[in-house]
């Protein structure tokens, strides 16, 4: 057992060093603090930049296709997910009958739970939650301006009529420079005028997926390109496919 006088001795020694243990603890401690908030830090940017990149894509998985979804891939995709969404996008003319004009537009027939992540930015806010229960149209807000449309007047798509129950000002994966060149009409996907993807129409088919918390894009995404071969002109994004890992710099 160390005895009395020994622990004295080492102690009196220990002076000249004392200082310089205190201050290499110290360091220690202040850089053990610095890892912990960089890695909290690197952690929170990680997620920022997750979030941002479902909001762009507007969901965890989309699948296109320039034909409608045949039953064997609307199988495959229905295994998946928690949620789903379906979008139609075509080419058209809207015909605005108050102010008797015509323009060619992006018409985008929507689900009412599109999009899962972000949303659609709409004047006034609430137009976007209205169009979500199924109700009216939102018109690009630059064609509304150019053609003195107001709330309250009507848009036809096709053969089917529809309120304006507001403007589009952005949508999940458009920019305002796609807006300008082709200027983009949300309708509900339930009363679009099926005439207009009829044969030979130019259409996009796109399903949105929500995953569950457990569930991997990515492992998804390569057992479905397998299992959808067949399928060869299929695209399944995810939103990392365009957004690097921050952690790996």
């Amino acid at each position: 057992m160390i005895g009395t006088w020994t622990l004295r001795m080492a102690w009196r020694e220990s002076r000249g060093s004392r200082r310089r243990l205190l201050v290499f603890l110290s360091s220690m401690v202040v850089g053990v603090a610095l890892l912990v908030a960089l890695s909290s830090t690197s952690d929170s940017l990680q997620y920022s930049v997750d979030e941002q990149a479902r909001a762009l894509l507007g969901a965890d998985m989309r699948f296109s296709l320039s034909r409608p979804f045949s039953d064997v891939t609307k199988a495959a995709i229905d295994t998946i997910g928690i949620e789903q969404a379906e979008r139609i996008s075509i080419l058209s003319v809207a015909y605005f009958p108050a102010q008797g004009q015509a323009r060619l537009s992006g018409i985008h027939a929507a689900e009412g739970k599109y999009p899962f992540y972000g949303s659609l930015k709409t004047d006034p806010v609430e137009a976007a939650s209205q169009f979500r229960n199924g109700s009216g149209a939102l018109v690009d807000q630059g064609l509304m301006r150019m053609l003195g449309i107001a709330v309250g007047d009507t848009v036809q798509v096709g053969r089917h009529k529809y309120a304006i129950t507001g403007s589009l000002v952005g949508a999940p994966g458009e920019s305002e420079i796609s807006m300008i060149v082709m200027p983009s009409i949300y309708v509900p996907l339930e009363s679009l005028d099926t005439s207009l993807v009829g044969i030979g129409a130019m259409a996009n088919y796109e399903v949105y997926v929500k995953l569950a918390p457990d569930e991997d894009s990515e492992e998804i995404r390569d057992s479905l390109e397998q299992a959808l071969a067949e399928e060869n002109k299929i695209i399944i994004e995810i939103p990392y496919d365009d957004s690097e890992d921050v952690r790996a710099s």
